[in-house]
């Protein structure tokens, strides 16, 4: 009999008997592949690929079934090309101007990364509080939980300043445990050195922000009763592992309440905000940032909320 291996009640030819020395060589084959594309994209589109990957791709297979999963064909348009890498404006000076009337020096790149990170306008500050707005929604929409708006606290002073910290949101009413606070950031990982590892940006967000918002001296005594969880999102959709707990714990506590699966009640909540993200990205590139939506004592149970709270 030749040498060969049994598979399904089958001999097969021992060709088919991969060698040891083959596998390996397969091995290196595949690594050389990987490798290639890896070299040749560069460390900037290694990022945008790594950004555009895991939970945040949600909105992708979403239907819009309520309001927060509704996307205009515009943006959808604008999602697509952006996580492709493709140019979406005229690369020049940037347009920007500071409320002081001074110009931004920098030059724009036609992928919009530039724009989406510069801090000479408040588009930046306007996606941030619309990301957070639609956080605050889905948090108020859980029976039960209490949510603040940018709340103050005084042992978080501003740099520099001893104006008291303002966190984006304060969670309470958690039966039995801490109540939280939580902080959102986004960040365009490609601009970063170390952007060609994954999920490198909003790692080190999430450590910018615990170092900013201490609940612990450095002692190790807590210095507050709440807890701290950093709420950071990549612009082209990646979400930071904290964030990522957020959601599973929050909306487990919803879909527990009102008898829903967990399952499809986390996948809701990435996809709402990755919608979020993806709306407030293509306002910044156009020119169109809504108004600041201010701050907020409560979003509002309206509309299909009414429903699932009854």
């Amino acid at each position: 009999m030749r040498r060969g291996a049994h598979r399904a009640g089958r001999l097969l030819p021992a060709r088919a008997a991969e060698r040891p020395e083959a596998r390996a060589a397969g091995a290196r084959e595949r690594s050389r592949t990987c490798r290639e594309p890896r070299a040749a994209a560069g460390p900037a589109q290694m990022g945008r690929i790594h950004s555009c990957a895991g939970v945040g791709a949600q909105w992708l297979c979403t239907g819009p079934s309520e309001p927060y999963l509704e996307i205009p064909d515009e943006d959808l348009v604008f999602g697509v090309l952006f996580r492709l890498g493709r140019s979406l404006m005229t690369p020049g000076p940037c347009s920007h101007v500071s409320r002081l009337g001074n110009p931004c020096p920098a030059q724009a790149d036609a992928l919009g990364y530039h724009t989406l990170h510069c801090a000479t306008e408040g588009g930046r500050i306007k996606r941030h509080d619309g990301v957070a707005s639609t956080v605050l929604g889905l948090l108020e929409s859980i029976p039960g939980i209490l949510v603040r708006w940018k709340p103050l606290e005084p042992l978080w002073s501003r740099p520099g300043s001893d104006e008291p910290g303002e966190p984006d949101l304060l969670v309470d009413g958690l039966r039995g445990q801490r109540s939280v606070y939580l902080d959102v950031m986004i960040t365009v990982a490609p601009i970063f050195d170390g952007a060609e590892r994954a999920g490198h940006a909003a790692k080190r967000g999430e450590g910018r922000k615990r170092s900013r918002y201490r609940v612990c001296d450095a002692a190790g005594r807590r210095r507050l009763p709440q807890d701290f969880a950093p709420f950071v999102l990549e612009a082209h959709g990646r979400f930071g592992a904290s964030a990522q707990a957020v959601i599973k714990r929050f909306a487990h506590l919803r879909a527990s309440a009102l008898g829903l699966s967990v399952s499809a009640e986390v996948q809701r909540w990435y996809a709402a905000i990755a919608i979020s993200l993806l709306r407030e990205n293509r306002r910044i590139l156009t020119g169109q940032s809504a108004s600041s939506r201010g701050r907020p004592t409560t979003s509002g149970r309206q509309g299909y909320l009414d429903l699932a709270m009854a």
